[in-house]
C-alpha cells in the first residue's frame, strides 16, 4: 500500500485511486465532480460512465447553440467513510449500493478497498435500483417561484 501524505484526506486519497480505476466520482447526493474537484469529506458517490455507444450520451446542442438537457448517468452507491448513523469509521467503511445489478461488482470493489487500504469495507445493498445523477441546476428548481431578499428565501 502507497503511504498517503499526512495531510491529505482519506476521501482525496481514495477518490484519486478510484479515479486511476476509471470510475465516476460523486458527492453522495449524486453530484459529479473530477479529480480537481476532491475535498475532504465523509464519502465519496459512484456514477455509471456513459456508454459509448447508447441513448445515454448527451443530445445534441440546439441551433440557437442552447443545450437540452444531458442524460443523467446513474447514482449507483457512496462509500462512507465516517458517518456514526451508518456504522462508518475510520477502521471500517461502509458502501452502500443502489441497484441489485451493481452489487456483486461492488462486492469485488470492497475487496479491493480493503486490500489497498487495510480497512474493513462493509458492502450493502440498500436500494433496489439505481438513483440519477443530481446536476447543479437541479437546485435552480427549488428556487423557482420563490423571491429572494437580504431575509433570505421566501
Amino acid at each position: 500500500m502507497r503511504q498517503r501524505k499526512s495531510e491529505e484526506s482519506i476521501s482525496i486519497w481514495v477518490g484519486r485511486w478510484l479515479i486511476k480505476k476509471g470510475y465516476v466520482l460523486a458527492s453522495c447526493i449524486g453530484r459529479a465532480h473530477s479529480e480537481s474537484g476532491l475535498v475532504l469529506s465523509d464519502s465519496i458517490g459512484l456514477l455509471m460512465p456513459h456508454q459509448e455507444n447508447s441513448e445515454s450520451q448527451e443530445r445534441p446542442f440546439r441551433s440557437c447553440g442552447v443545450r437540452r438537457n444531458p442524460k443523467r448517468r446513474r447514482f449507483v452507491g457512496v462509500i462512507w467513510f465516517n458517518n456514526r448513523a451508518r456504522g462508518a469509521n475510520s477502521k471500517e467503511w461502509v458502501f452502500e449500493v443502489y441497484g441489485k445489478e451493481y452489487f456483486e461488482l461492488f462486492q469485488v470493489l470492497g475487496r479491493k478497498l480493503w486490500s489497498t487500504f487495510c480497512v474493513s469495507v462493509e458492502v450493502r445493498l440498500v436500494k433496489g435500483h439505481p438513483e440519477a445523477e443530481v446536476f447543479l441546476s437541479d437546485f435552480d428548481l427549488l428556487l423557482k417561484d420563490k423571491t429572494i431578499s437580504e431575509e433570505g428565501v421566501f
